[in-house]
């Protein structure tokens, strides 16, 4: 194999400060927000989110956590990859979301579509914040968002479409679904496409009847090849059940994509409404508890729950900022180690870690 040639000065400059804004945007950028629990990280260790939280609060201090820029772009990869196939769902007619109307001056008409001729494009210039915050949004009064509208009230046909919201206020939990599709859509026109199906094992029949949530992930063709036998991963299952529940969809379906070919692996995800789902509420109950307890004295201590993996050494705990932090708890130590961590977790815990 050969060696890459030698960037010339230029060059590397061009794509330096690529990087640098990589890395600057990745410090500087909004905050995640860890008070509220995230679904999608739900099935890692819950040791870690709650440092999170307790380091947001300045209970703890907070480590530094930079990425490397070629780390962005993996991320931003994944991105483009979801507004792809969120493409795909819209043009077939069966995605569901919030939907932002994208006409600077659509505030500027009543919900009668009159307009008021006093407002102009220049009152938007001047204040663009309150005009833009102020365009029309459809779908966010509905759990499961809305279809694309044809057209706003205010004539225009473009909109932008927003994820919608995974929220419940008792579990804490707060984070975005990637995609609802509804296959019961005015818009969806199947007989159109049925005659450039080939080979296909499937009718019209076995689309989903009702709702459905799914997330998508993007993935090196290494991973991609386990994954293909039959081997998802198993905090996604658990995202996905967490979604499936709050957002009362039937199902949810993991579908991975192999960054190199495009290849997808796609899996369903049941609701596990009678084994998963209530270890999960459990989780999240007792989380919520142990920000602040009380002891006898009037203390009030931030409490933790136990370590997802079964050793300081596993690939999990090399990722975690709060390493240095955990590693030193006395828990690691104790008789009752794995019962604890086999107690908290129960069926989601993998049999591996």
């Amino acid at each position: 194999m050969s060696e890459m040639p030698e960037m010339s000065l230029e060059v590397q400059s061009v794509l330096g400060m690529v990087d640098a804004y990589l890395q600057w945007k990745d410090q500087n950028g909004e905050p995640r927000g860890y008070e509220k629990y995230h679904p999608s990280a739900w099935g890692h260790c819950l040791r870690l989110m709650q440092y999170q939280r307790y380091s947001e609060r300045g209970y703890i201090p907070t480590p530094p956590d930079p990425h490397q820029a070629h780390i962005c772009r993996v991320w931003g990869n994944g991105h483009g990859m979801h507004d792809r196939w969120r493409e795909y769902f819209t043009d077939i007619g069966v995605l569901r979301g919030y939907w932002t109307c994208t006409n600077p001056l659509c505030k500027a008409f009543d919900d009668n579509g009159n307009y008021d001729n006093s407002s102009t494009i220049k009152d938007v210039i001047a204040d663009p914040h309150t005009w833009l915050k102020d365009r029309r949004s459809y779908g966010r009064d509905n759990l499961q968002g809305a279809f694309k509208p044809d057209k706003c009230v205010c004539g225009w046909e473009r909109f932008k479409y927003d994820e919608i919201n995974v929220v419940n206020s008792e579990l804490n939990f707060h984070g975005h679904a990637d995609m609802i599709l509804d296959y019961h859509s005015p818009q969806f026109d199947p007989e159109k496409y049925m005659r450039y199906v080939q080979n296909a094992s499937w009718t019209l029949s076995d689309l989903p009847q009702n709702p459905v949530v799914v997330d998508m992930k993007s993935i090196n063709h290494y991973d991609f090849q386990e994954v293909a036998k039959g081997n998802p991963d198993k905090h996604y299952l658990v995202q996905l059940t967490i979604y499936a529940n709050l957002l009362n969809c039937s199902y949810g379906i993991l579908i991975y994509e192999n960054k190199n070919n495009q290849r997808v692996a796609p899996f369903k995800v049941e609701k596990n409404e009678n084994t998963w789902w209530p270890r999960i509420c459990q989780q999240a109950l007792l989380m919520n508890q142990m920000v602040e307890v009380e002891d006898e004295e009037g203390n009030i201590h931030h409490l933790l729950p136990p370590p997802r993996y079964s050793s300081r050494d596993s690939k999990g705990c090399g990722y975690c900022p709060y390493k240095d932090t955990c590693h030193i708890s006395e828990i690691w130590e104790t008789d009752t180690f794995n019962e604890q961590r086999k107690d908290f977790y129960g069926e989601l815990l993998d049999d591996h870690i």
